[in-house]
């Protein structure tokens, strides 16, 4: 159908049907992972450093904690989302993916920062509306625009997949929750940044 084969999507996968209750309770012991960023590279050194989310690694007893901010500023965003959706739904129970402010469309002035304020003043619903595509990408405000992911997309995939996958990847990104508690005593969340 004119898109890439690795691009086109599974309904079954973990994002596929309503989002996640905010916030998803986890137990210990979990292993925490901060901004990525798009560094691939970073990525495999700190799964060689501490240990690598497989059947023949700690899966079965450890989770894994991911706090957002998988693509932009890097050169290898697709590489780094793709691995840890992969990840996800390989082991959904022990691989967990938070959502940072590079993950979150702004509507309106409302973001990050109004969505990390509900869930501390504990207000529902705290998932930002799925964004239906514009016709003209050129003016969107989304973050991952902004720094980057959308043009390495466009680049590495070519002009029409590339945008068809961004907007993809922005849909999925509005199923991930925006925050975590580890046993109920830590709470996991991305910093996010400055409003403006």
């Amino acid at each position: 159908r004119g898109v890439p084969a690795p691009m086109r999507t599974n309904r079954r996968t973990p994002y596929s049907h309503a989002p996640h209750p905010l916030p998803p309770r986890y137990l210990a012991p979990a292993k925490i992972f901060g901004d990525l960023h798009g560094q691939f590279g970073d990525l495999m050194r700190l799964f060689e450093e501490y240990g690598t989310p497989s059947t023949a690694g700690d899966i079965t007893y450890i989770d894994y904690v991911f706090l957002g901010d998988y693509v932009d500023r890097g050169s290898h965003s697709l590489e780094t989302i793709c691995l840890l959706l992969a990840l996800k739904i390989e082991h959904p129970d022990a691989v967990h993916l938070i959502r940072g402010n590079h993950e979150v469309r702004t509507f309106g002035g409302v973001g990050w920062p109004a969505a990390a304020a509900g869930l501390l003043a504990r207000r529902p619903p705290l998932l930002l509306p799925a964004h239906t595509p514009s016709p003209n990408h050129s003016q969107a405000a989304d973050i991952n625009a902004l720094f980057g992911f959308r043009l390495e997309c466009m680049e590495r995939l070519g002009d029409p997949h590339g945008v068809w996958a961004w907007t993809r990847f922005n849909t999925l990104f509005n199923y991930l929750p925006l925050a975590a508690l580890i046993e109920d005593r830590i709470l996991c969340m991305h910093g996010g940044e400055k409003g403006g």
